[in-house]
């Protein structure tokens, strides 16, 4: 039977996922539209429940989708347009949400090998972190981790910007980022920051190296604390006169320099 009230208990608490605090409690978070749930199927990460409109399938493409859905045995529901609404957080909804559980990893730092782990200290903006997720994933990187202080690694808007790269990597949302710095720095990790001084051009490094590369935001850069961990310090060169790059970009710039040598070799 369609839903159609958005009143209806099951869609308001699905609505809390929408918020910080619901998809922290219920340890969920809402995934939207074709596109994306898509690459939820092809990571084989585990879908709770999918809500849809008769218009969000009526296309050849979604209904493909549906079909791998209950081929799944996935619980689908459809719904009214209003009720879609009500668990979307785009101005135009897209046909199709899919709750999906905070996947639960246990923290077992991988062994040092060829490859960076990126670290994101502080960053606000969840285009950004999206961003920067979805070039890891397309560079190879091993593992992205965010500090206490960035943000939510399951807001809906990060979620769209990895365009699904969220469902391939490893992403952790560190409780101790200083605990865990400096337990990949013992088992081997070489902890490498970016700043502005004290530091050397990106290029003189071997990024060939196992690398824990340090990011922290426009505005503030790295925090000191993290910043005090970090064996050597990097920075990209801006000949140009400008004051900093945003982070999405300057992420990007650093791990194609891996790539770039890494493919020399």
């Amino acid at each position: 039977m369609i839903i159609t009230s958005t009143a209806n208990p099951e869609i308001k608490e699905r609505a809390r996922l929408l918020t910080a605090r619901g998809r922290r409690e219920q340890q969920a978070f809402l995934v939207e539209g074709v596109r994306l749930l898509e690459e939820v199927l092809k990571a084989d990460y585990p879908v709770t429940k999918v809500y849809y409109t008769a218009a969000g399938i009526g296309k050849e493409r979604g209904q493909a989708l549906f079909r791998q859905l209950k081929e799944r045995a996935i619980p689908c529901q459809e719904v009214s347009e209003g009720v879609l609404a009500k668990l979307s957080a785009t101005e135009t909804p897209q046909g199709l949400v899919a709750v999906v559980p905070v996947r639960q990893q246990d923290f077992a730092l991988p062994r040092p090998g060829r490859g960076i782990i990126l670290v994101l200290d502080g960053i606000q903006d969840p285009g950004n972190l999206g961003t920067i997720i979805r070039t890891a994933f397309a560079a190879g990187i091993r593992e992205v981790w965010t500090t206490p202080d960035s943000c939510d690694l399951y807001n809906p808007k990060t979620v769209r910007a990895t365009m699904g790269a969220i469902f391939h990597l490893p992403c952790r949302e560190l409780t101790d980022s200083l605990a865990a710095v400096r337990a990949a720095a013992e088992l081997g990790w070489w902890v490498t920051a970016t700043a502005l001084e004290g530091a050397v051009p990106y290029y003189r490094l071997d990024w060939r190296q196992p690398r824990l590369l340090l990011l922290g935001n426009e505005g503030r850069g790295l925090s000191p604390e993290l910043l005090a961990l970090a064996r050597e310090r990097v920075t990209i060169p801006m000949p140009g006169g400008a004051e900093s790059l945003n982070v999405a970009v300057a992420a990007g710039i650093l791990m194609y320099e891996t790539i770039r040598q890494n493919s020399a070799v």
